[in-house]
């Protein structure tokens, strides 16, 4: 007689931050309920919305956790969704993305099997009809499925950039704790700085298979709202790079010179925008640090232009 082993299930916590999404959020919860993976729970955490996404919310009833907080920004509302969390395992959707039904169960095969405790997927970027966006164009050619493990993360991070996307990580919840979560004193980007951290710490799995859809349609209402490039964005980018550079002494020489070409590029983007505002003094220190960290020609002519000609950068910064 043939025995079958059954798998054993580990809970999922699916953690969807909110605001004024009413329209979208039911299609992102519905992307999780027809999961072939049925170990999970989900949280949906609405900050702050002042539509009608509570009422909206109360069909779901007891399929998912509904937590309601005063606005306080992604971070803060993916923070809340970890504390509340049960599972092992922590995975993002934001409110207006889908995943496809595999995605769950393709990913917790591959963190069982490697080991790794960090897991991405490929993504679709719904750029619109008739349109293409640059990630699909980048991620398309080589989209052929399969599995990667990334034993150095940083390969994975620096170099492949667009394999990297909020929507599609699973990560364990105690490295979650452990690395701090969130930083909700960074406004921007705050994704990119807490898997920097979690590059010091584990490997990654890649599963190179289209399993998400992060809709990016033109003129569609978005969550997150690109931001003019103003200083603050800037330097929260050029301090999220400086800690991992600072840290990545023990790396590569090849990771290193990457995360120091790609400080300088931040910091020199920072000269520009002190420039612009006439903090002289601001712009020339920034613009002597881009210089000393460097990177490519843009870098080296951002601050250029601000120690040699910034009443020029002003002129055009002010356009």
């Amino acid at each position: 007689m043939a025995y079958i082993i059954p798998v054993i299930m580990i809970l999922v916590s699916v953690i969807i931050p909110t605001y004024n999404r009413s329209r979208y959020v039911t299609k992102a919860i519905d992307s999780v309920l027809a999961q072939t993976y049925k170990d999970y729970e989900i949280i949906v955490v609405d900050d702050g919305s002042i539509d009608d996404t509570r009422q909206v919310l109360a069909s779901y009833k007891d399929r998912i956790t509904y937590i309601y907080q005063e606005n306080s920004g992604q971070a803060a509302a993916r923070n809340t969704g970890i504390r509340a969390a049960h599972g092992k395992w922590i995975a993002f959707l934001d409110s207006d993305d889908i995943w496809l039904p595999e995605k769950l169960s393709r990913q917790m095969e591959i963190l069982r099997s490697s080991g790794a405790k960090v897991c991405y997927t490929n993504v679709f970027w719904n750029a619109g009809e008739g349109q293409s966006s640059e990630e699909n164009q980048l991620q398309d050619k080589d989209n052929k499925g399969g599995v990667k493990v990334f034993d150095e993360p940083f390969d994975l991070l620096l170099f492949e950039p667009t394999s990297q996307c909020m929507i599609t990580l699973v990560v364990e919840r105690d490295l979650l704790i452990r690395v701090g979560c969130f930083d909700e004193r960074v406004k921007y980007h705050e994704d990119v700085r807490l898997c920097l951290r979690l590059a010091f710490e584990t490997s990654f799995a890649y599963v190179n298979e289209t399993l998400a859809v992060a809709d990016r349609q033109p003129g569609l209402e978005r969550v997150v709202v690109k931001y003019s490039e103003g200083f603050a964005a800037c330097c929260g980018d050029a301090i999220t790079r400086a800690e991992a550079y600072f840290q990545a002494s023990g790396k590569s020489r090849r990771i290193v010179k990457e995360l120091r070409h790609q400080l300088g590029h931040y910091v020199s983007r920072m000269a520009l925008c002190a420039c612009v505002e006439n903090n002289n003094s601001a712009a020339r220190r920034f613009a002597l640090d881009g210089l000393y960290f460097g990177g490519s020609w843009r870098t080296y002519r951002r601050c250029i232009a601000v120690l040699f000609c910034p009443w020029l950068v002003r002129r055009l910064g002010k356009k």
